[in-house]
């Protein structure tokens, strides 16, 4: 099933889609992430929170 998506498995598979179990842990090259924003959202409070959440997440998510 495709996130986000209102078709449905039997839909995918009546187009010849069909799907494959992958391998519990892919492993890819690393690479660098960046974010960016309009600079009217550098100073917002709620703005400031978010980046900082999605950083903090993300650099949790590399240790593993």
């Amino acid at each position: 099933m495709l996130g986000g998506s209102a078709m449905s498995t039997q839909a995918l598979a009546e187009q010849g889609l069909t799907s494959a179990l992958l391998p519990e842990e892919i492993e890819f090259p690393p690479f660098n992430y960046k974010m960016i924003w309009h600079q009217r959202q550098n100073k917002p409070a709620e703005h400031q929170w978010f980046r900082s959440l999605v950083l903090r997440e993300l650099m949790a998510l590399a240790q593993k």
